[in-house]
């Protein structure tokens, strides 16, 4: 037990700190871009930093701080950006947020507050860069759409991943029992052994197929 909690300290450890400076490094180049006066040089400044804070939320680990402390900086880039009509680096930057936060979940999503803001945000900018010459009606048209592909969720199923794995633990077990129990000390074959782990062997196999086809 010592061992494990050992090595997990060392695995978050490793986290945060690749997360802390990531968010660094971010900072900085964004606060590059807050000063920069070229429009090029400073779209290329807040590309870094977002590059940067994406990197820093995608080592994400329950209580690391870091990773919402980047979030939070690529909504305020988003943010600034729009305010400037900018919607390229805007939507770099709530695209950011997404595949960052959907990048960490597993079971469960985090963030789930800001991944629906980063969604909105990123309807409504491609809708209005898409039906900048339609009018209204084709931008609303455009910004449900883009709503409904964002909010679809793609996620696998925790329940058939979980069976998948159970399946796999089946049928490897009934194959090292197999192995100890068909085959007697004296190197006969017990028959009954064998239909037993045999039938946990294939009984194990479809279910694991069945939940690696299904999650």
């Amino acid at each position: 037990m010592a061992v494990g909690l050992g090595l997990l300290a060392v695995v978050l450890g490793r986290v945060v700190l690749s997360s802390r400076a990531e968010y660094g490094a971010g900072v900085q180049a964004e606060g590059k871009a807050l000063h920069l006066s070229d429009p090029p040089a400073r779209a290329q400044a807040f590309a870094d930093a977002i590059v940067h804070y994406r990197r820093a939320a995608r080592w994400y680990a329950p209580g690391n701080g870091y990773v919402t402390r980047a979030l939070g900086r690529l909504q305020a880039i988003g943010r600034l950006a729009e305010q400037q009509d900018d919607a390229r680096t805007a939507l770099m930057a709530y695209r950011a947020m997404r595949r960052a936060i959907l990048g960490a979940r597993s079971f469960y999503t985090p963030h789930t507050d800001l991944l629906r803001a980063a969604n909105a945000r990123i309807a409504a900018l491609s809708a209005r860069e898409q039906g900048r010459r339609e009018g209204a009606d084709a931008i609303a048209k455009y910004e449900a759409w883009h709503r409904k592909q964002l909010a679809a969720n793609h996620a696998p199923s925790a329940a058939w991943a979980v069976l998948a794995l159970l399946g796999f633990l089946g049928w490897v077990a009934g194959a090292v029992l197999f192995i100890f129990r068909a085959v007697t000390p004296d190197d006969r074959f017990d028959k009954r052994q064998a239909l037993t782990w045999g039938l946990l062997i294939l009984a194990g196999l479809l279910i694991w197929l069945v939940g690696l086809t299904q999650a």
